[in-house]
């Protein structure tokens, strides 16, 4: 039997300039934004900036 990773949901509310940013970065990445805000908490943590 395969065992699958528990996973952490949280909300974040960003102001209407940051959201149009970040859909203009999934426009341009090809990524969509959860998958930016997920590599740029990881970019955090591995900085030490962020504790989980």
């Amino acid at each position: 039997m395969e065992r699958t990773k528990k996973t952490k949901q949280t909300a974040v509310r960003f102001d209407q300039a940051t959201w149009e940013w970040l859909e203009q970065e999934s426009l341009i990445t090809g990524k969509t934004p959860s998958a930016l805000l997920r590599e740029g908490v990881e970019l955090l943590k591995a900085e030490g900036k962020v504790t989980v």
